[in-house]
């Protein structure tokens, strides 16, 4: 039997687990992994915590250069794929290297989402998705004292928790969009409760409010104009709105994509011998099973890798669907989401509220018995509740 030829592209939570699920089936593919970042692998969760300096490099990266060479795998660092060509079983480099394989993974992640703001392409701005960013916020946090933050969400609350813990004397404002920071994770009560902490901290936080333009002031300093015309002037900029499915490389591939890469409950791209995992793949919603949904999350980039990378090899699993999960541990306050927030029909809601001991937790129940969703807010104990709900 011919030997396989497997080519994963990433070198994170997907491609990594990938890796790893191929070898322990198959001992003697060749494995070639891809990375546009010229770093060994790390935690791209743990970067707010290199920002605030609690964690240094020897935490950040949890992969050496021994792992790739104990998994024999061919790392190619620093490579961009610019093309994938199912007809020819190859992927196409930045420098015109051509890659054959006969199994692709995608797990190219996610890429920042920039809002078409007038003048976003001539001012400053800082972004927060990968370690090299998060280096330069690191370096530029220590020196700034106003900082304006375009975006509530769940990216953003952890840079500024992040900076704030870097450098106490930084005066931040919140620019978000929708009426509530966090919209896709939180409801109303808990986002108000959010704020409201944000805001005893000295955060100041506008929601319903829309950056129209940015420009350059003199001596470095940036200006942040919103749609009702008020003005802010800030050191500083941090651009967190949102991320997107790193995919533009598969235009023309003929590879089936819609907001990320359409795959099967085998991780399977429209591709027979194509696999997609992690940020960029989209698949079966696991409450909604007619619907497709992309999450960004850590802990289901590693499971659906585990999944590609088995089937990849010849096994045959299925991922069960994907399940909104996140927790925010910020501003003194621990919140915890997971599964449905939001009324719809055939589903209760059940709240518990305890202003004095600043607790919040709403429970959805699917046909009055079936726990479909969680939200709960106070202390660290609180996160207890999710694993709950997950069992």
């Amino acid at each position: 039997m011919p030997q396989e030829r497997y080519v994963i592209i990433g070198n994170s939570a997907a491609g990594l687990n990938a890796a790893e699920a191929i070898r322990e089936i198959d001992g003697e593919g060749e494995i070639t992994l891809i990375s546009a970042e010229d770093t060994l692998a790390y935690s791209r969760v743990a970067t707010p915590y290199f920002i605030s300096g609690e964690i240094g490099d020897r935490t950040l990266f949890f992969k050496d250069a021994q792992f790739y060479r104990d998994l024999n795998i061919t790392p190619l660092l620093g490579k961009r794929v610019t093309a994938v060509e199912p007809a020819q079983n190859r992927v196409v480099l930045n420098d015109g290297t051509g890659i054959p394989y006969t199994k692709l993974l995608i797990g190219t992640g996610s890429t920042h989402q920039i809002p078409p703001i007038q003048g976003v392409d001539r001012v400053e701005f800082f972004p927060h998705w990968t370690l090299e960013e998060a280096r330069r916020i690191k370096e530029k946090a220590a020196a700034v004292r106003e900082v304006v933050v375009l975006g509530g969400g769940f990216i953003s609350m952890l840079t500024i928790n992040a900076m704030h813990k870097c450098n106490r004397e930084i005066r931040f404002t919140v620019v978000e969009l929708m009426d509530q920071v966090m919209p896709r994770l939180l409801d109303r009560q808990a986002a108000q409760m959010l704020e409201e902490q944000m805001r005893q901290q000295g955060i100041e936080v506008r929601t319903g409010a829309e950056a129209v333009e940015l420009a350059e002031l003199p001596g470095g300093r940036k200006r942040v104009t919103l749609k009702d015309g008020s003005l802010l002037e800030a050191d500083m900029i941090v651009m967190a709105t949102g991320v997107r499915p790193n995919i533009d490389f598969l235009q023309g591939s003929g590879i089936a994509v819609q907001r990320g890469v359409l795959v099967d409950q085998q991780m399977r791209t429209s591709v027979e011998n194509i696999f997609a995992a992690g940020d960029c793949a989209e698949c079966a919603d696991f409450l909604h099973r007619e619907r497709t949904v992309v999450h960004a999350i850590w802990p289901t980039a590693v499971e659906q890798g585990k999944v590609a990378g088995a089937n990849m090899a010849g096994k045959r699993l299925e991922y069960p669907g994907s399940l909104s999960m996140n927790v925010l541990d910020a501003f003194g306050m621990t919140f915890t989401s997971i599964g449905l927030f939001q009324e719809e029909a055939g589903v209760e809601m059940l709240s518990f509220t305890d202003p004095e001991r600043r607790i919040y937790r709403k429970l959805a129940l699917k046909d009055g018995r079936r726990i479909v969703g969680l939200i709960a807010a106070g202390g660290a104990e609180e996160v207890r509740y999710m694993g709950a709900v997950q069992s």
